[in-house]
C-alpha cells in the first residue's frame, strides 16, 4: 500500500485511508436533482456576488400609446379621404349672364366752355363699373370717340349714367354735360339701340346738346351655370341734402340742380372739391 501512495501529500493520504477504511458520509457520491427556479425570479447570490436576474419578459405597451396610435391613424385616413374625394363645389344658379355692349360714338354740345379750346372725354357708369373714353383733343363742341365697352349687367341695373368732362392741365377736370339712358325692363336679346340722347348742364335740363350712343344687351351664356355671388357690402353713393343744395344755389345761382348733384357725386361727396369744380365751370 505504501508504494501506491507515493507522490501524494499528507491531506490526500488521510482521505485515501478514510476511503480504504470505509469512513465516508452516507450521501457520498449521491446524485441530487437540481432545483427548478421559476422564470423571472430574482436569485440572491449574496453580498459578494453581483445580483443576477433571469431576463425579463417584454412589457406590453401602455393603453395611452395604443390610443395615440389609433388617433394618428384616424387622422391620416381622414386626410387621404379628402384628397381622393374633394369637397363639393359651391352651389350654382341657373341664371343667364347678361352682357351690355356700349359704344360712345360722338357728341354735339351747345357751347364751348373753354377759354381757347375744349378736350372732352366721356365717362360711362353702369352699376359699379366706371368706363372712360380717350380724350378727344381739341374736340370742342363736336368731340368724336368711337369707343366700345363690354360690361356684365348685374341684376337691378336700370340705367346708364353719362358724363362729358373737359380735361384740364392745371385744374380739376370740369363737367360739361351729363345725362341718363334708362334701360328697358324687358329687353330683347341681340336687339341694337342706336340713338341720340339729350344732355343737361349749365344751359338747362336737356339743353346742353346730344350724345350718340349705341348699345345692346346679349346673353353671354344662355343658361350658364355660375356660382352664386356672396353678399357684398353695399356701396353708399353720396347724396346731396336739401340744406347743402340751398348753400350751393346761393353761391352759384345760375347752375341747375342736376349739375350740383352730378358734380357732388363725381367728387365723392367732398364739399371742397365740389366747390372748386363748380368754380372751374
Amino acid at each position: 500500500m505504501a508504494s501506491n501512495n507515493k507522490g501524494i501529500d499528507g491531506d490526500d493520504v488521510l482521505d485515501v485511508k478514510r476511503l480504504e477504511d470505509g469512513d465516508v458520509p452516507e450521501d457520498f457520491l449521491k446524485v441530487t436533482e437540481p432545483i427548478a427556479v421559476p422564470t423571472g425570479t430574482i436569485i440572491d447570490l449574496g453580498e459578494d456576488e453581483p445580483e443576477k436576474c433571469v431576463p425579463n419578459q417584454k412589457e406590453p405597451k401602455s393603453k395611452v400609446v395604443y390610443e395615440s396610435d389609433h388617433a394618428m391613424a384616424l387622422a391620416l385616413q381622414k386626410q387621404l379621404d379628402l384628397e381622393q374625394d374633394p369637397p363639393p363645389a359651391a352651389p350654382v344658379s341657373n341664371v343667364p349672364i347678361l352682357q351690355l355692349t356700349v359704344t360712345v360714338v360722338e357728341a354735339k354740345l351747345a357751347r364751348n366752355y373753354g377759354l381757347t379750346r375744349m378736350d372732352p372725354y366721356c365717362r360711362v357708369r353702369v352699376g359699379h363699373s366706371l368706363l372712360r373714353t380717350p380724350t378727344a383733343a381739341s374736340g370742342s363742341k363736336e368731340p368724336k370717340w368711337n369707343e366700345t365697352f363690354h360690361v356684365v349687367l348685374l341684376p337691378g341695373t336700370q340705367s346708364i349714367y353719362i358724363e362729358i368732362l373737359d380735361e384740364c392741365t392745371f385744374t380739376a377736370d370740369a363737367i360739361i354735360a351729363h345725362g341718363f339712358i334708362t334701360l328697358p325692363p324687358k329687353f330683347q336679346p341681340q336687339k341694337v339701340i342706336d340713338d341720340w340722347w339729350p344732355l343737361s348742364g349749365r344751359e338747362g335740363q336737356e339743353k346742353e346738346g346730344h350724345i350718340h350712343i349705341i348699345y345692346s344687351i346679349n346673353h353671354e351664356l344662355t343658361h350658364g351655370l355660375y356660382p352664386q355671388p356672396q353678399r357684398q357690402t353695399k356701396i353708399q353713393i353720396p347724396k346731396l341734402t336739401p340744406e347743402e343744395l340751398d348753400e350751393y344755389k346761393k353761391m352759384f345761382p345760375n347752375i341747375d340742380k342736376e349739375t350740383f348733384e352730378s358734380v357732388y357725386i363725381s367728387c365723392c361727396g367732398d364739399k371742397a372739391a365740389t366747390v372748386n369744380t363748380l368754380l372751374d365751370m
